[in-house]
This record gives structure tokens, C-alpha cells and sequence, in this order.
């Protein structure tokens, strides 16, 4: 059942007949109810594209807040992490099928046109602490010394991810993150920056992989 929400001449979120209304981000829309069929067969391609953005859905959940201000720049009428999907699938799957993978050096856990890190590395300190170096570019293009850290490590095994934006900036070359819970397991590291105000975003970089 539908329900008209602004009198007679507004929107309506429910089902009437074979339209459904609802909203997204504030705009009301309405869409043909979907028809299933209990015997409908997929082709092996479209077999293939549910198994990828079942992976890529997988990984960017534990991030999604993260990717929400990471990818905003590219999020057209859609949320940031809907926009990391999307690039994911194109860029960072690998594998047959079924057996396909992430890529995870080709995953881009922030994207943007501010500069990257120089001379990224990380290294595993004493019980879960994870640090991340680099080296200082401030003032090329129109990176600044005040630019935040942006630090992720995640867990392919336990499909966890731990992240930070840091008060580590460009200029201090270096950022701490505990990844509690992750001993014993290999996790994959990433850091991008962001601008001061968050409008400005760097596309991240992949930092290796580590056995805590």
C-alpha cells in the first residue's frame, strides 16, 4: 500500500499498483515494480559480476563511513562508497571465476587530485601498533603542511578493517594506528591524505603488506 506523504499532487513511498515511490537523498522518485521470476537463469557473465561486486561489497563495508568522505568528489548522486564500488570492480578485481580476489596494491582507499604520499612506508611496532612514514612534499601542487593522514589497515581474513583520518599531517612524516585484534593475521596497508577542511583528497597509497 502506498502512502501519499504531501497530498494529492506530492510523492508517495509505498507500492500502488506496478509503481513504487520512494526517496533517495532527499529526491522522491517513482519505479516499475520489479517482476521476479522463480526460473529466471543468469548468464555466466552476469553469474561472474554478482560473485565481483560480492567481494568488493564485502571489503567496502568495513569502511564505508570512511569511504563516504574519501570518494565524496566522485559520489554524483550517489554516496562515496557506492562510487569506490563502482571503481573497484573496474580496477581492483583479479582472478577466474570463481576464484576472483582483490588487487589489493590497485585499491584505492581515497581518490581525489590533492598530491600523494612521497617515499610511503610502514612497518609493525611493538604488539598491535602499525606505523606509517613518508616523506614531506608540502608545496608542490597544492599540497599543504596541514594536510591529515589518512591510514587503513585490513584484515582479509577476518574481513575487518581498522582506519583513521590522523591529526598527523604532511609535514610531520609520520602516523600510529593500532590494529587491535590482528595479531597473528597478514593485513594490507594503505595512506592518502586529506585537505584541513576535507575538501581536498589525495589518492591513497598501498603500503605493502604486513604479519602482525
Amino acid at each position: 500500500m502506498g502512502i501519499i506523504t504531501k497530498g494529492i499532487l506530492g510523492g508517495f513511498s509505498g507500492t500502488v499498483g506496478t509503481v513504487v515511490g520512494s526517496t533517495w537523498r532527499g529526491i522522491e522518485y517513482m519505479r516499475s515494480r520489479p517482476i521476479f521470476s522463480k526460473n529466471r537463469q543468469f548468464t555466466p557473465a552476469q553469474l561472474d559480476q554478482q560473485l565481483k561486486f560480492g567481494l568488493v561489497t564485502r571489503f567496502t563495508q568495513t569502511i564505508s563511513d570512511l569511504l563516504n568522505l574519501t570518494y565524496k568528489r566522485y559520489a554524483q548522486r550517489q554516496t562515496g562508497r557506492n562510487s569506490a564500488v563502482s571503481y573497484l570492480l573496474q580496477h581492483a578485481v583479479t582472478g577466474s571465476s570463481p576464484d576472483f580476489q582483490i588487487d589489493y596494491p590497485k585499491v584505492l582507499i581515497s581518490r581525489g587530485t590533492l598530491l600523494g604520499a612521497k617515499e610511503a612506508a610502514v612497518a609493525a611496532g611493538p604488539g598491535s601498533l602499525i606505523t606509517f612514514t613518508w616523506s614531506n612534499n608540502a608545496g608542490a601542487g597544492r599540497a599543504k603542511t596541514s594536510d591529515k593522514a589518512v591510514v587503513l589497515v585490513h584484515c582479509p581474513e577476518l574481513q575487518q578493517s581498522r582506519y583513521a583520518v590522523t591529526t598527523a599531517t604532511r609535514s610531520s612524516g609520520t602516523a600510529s594506528l593500532e590494529a587491535t585484534g590482528f595479531n597473528g593475521h597478514t593485513v594490507h596497508t594503505w595512506l592518502g591524505f586529506i585537505s584541513e577542511n576535507h575538501q581536498l583528497v589525495a589518492n591513497s597509497v598501498y603500503t605493502g603488506a604486513l604479519v602482525l
